[in-house]
């Protein structure tokens, strides 16, 4: 009957005990224990478990082998990309030493600019004439004024003067 059917306040169908009836009546903060106590007693709640276990280490191993394998894509890229760089970059070179050397100079010199190599009689040699100009200073300029005189934009500034006075 009705009594038959339900122990402890959990219904048991009638004619079969279940895993629950086999355990004593425990308070509710033995729920935890109850649970494990459960979980050690069915198999197949043991056997998910372990297969869940290796099935989340497989696909930790298979995340981790395909970023491997996508590192060794990216460096071998890249190592092929500095053999090419380093190629094109020795070229370079070659053709800017080539483009540099002397005889090139000469004959581009010599061709296109109509140049020649001077002789030592037809070298004439300059003197600069550079004219002296005197400075005035002031007897009663203090130090920092001084200072301010001798920075570059008072010397344009100076030389500006110069010039509208000569004109």
């Amino acid at each position: 009957m009705i009594g038959e059917r339900v122990a402890n306040g959990i219904a048991v169908p009638s004619g079969r005990k279940g895993l629950l009836d086999r355990l004593p009546p425990a308070p509710s903060i033995a729920g935890y224990q109850r649970l494990f106590g459960l979980v050690g007693q069915s198999f197949l709640l043991r056997l998910t478990t372990a297969l869940a276990l290796v099935f989340v280490a497989a696909l930790l191993y298979l995340v981790q082998a395909s970023q491997v394998s996508v590192d060794e894509l990216a460096i071998n890229q890249l190592q092929q990309r500095n053999l090419y760089l380093a190629g094109q970059n020795a070229n370079l070179w070659a053709q800017a030493s080539a483009l540099q050397s002397l005889g090139r100079i000469e004959t581009i010199a010599g061709t296109k600019f109509h140049m020649t190599s001077p002789d030592l009689q037809s070298i004439i040699w300059l003197r600069p004439v550079i004219p002296n100009i005197r400075v005035q200073t002031e007897a009663n300029l203090t130090s920092r004024q001084a200072v301010a005189r001798s920075e570059p934009l008072a010397w344009m500034h100076n030389f500006v003067e110069f010039l509208k006075a000569q004109l």
